[in-house]
């Protein structure tokens, strides 16, 4: 199952291309997060400054 955050942007890029409007960029206002535990690694290279980094969905 999809869950979290990149799902709901994933959710959000499946609307804007069904309803044919651009998605230019998104803005997060994020207080409160929580990493999940298959997550961990890549989210530490991610913090150390590695922009390369990339995450992968269940989709």
């Amino acid at each position: 199952a999809n869950l979290g955050l990149p799902a709901d942007i994933y959710h959000l890029y499946l609307i804007a291309r069904q309803i044919e409007a651009p998605l230019k960029s998104i803005t997060l206002n994020l207080g409160n997060v929580h990493i999940y535990e298959n997550n961990v690694e890549k989210t530490r290279e991610l913090l150390g400054g590695n922009e390369a980094v990339r995450f992968d969905l269940n989709v």
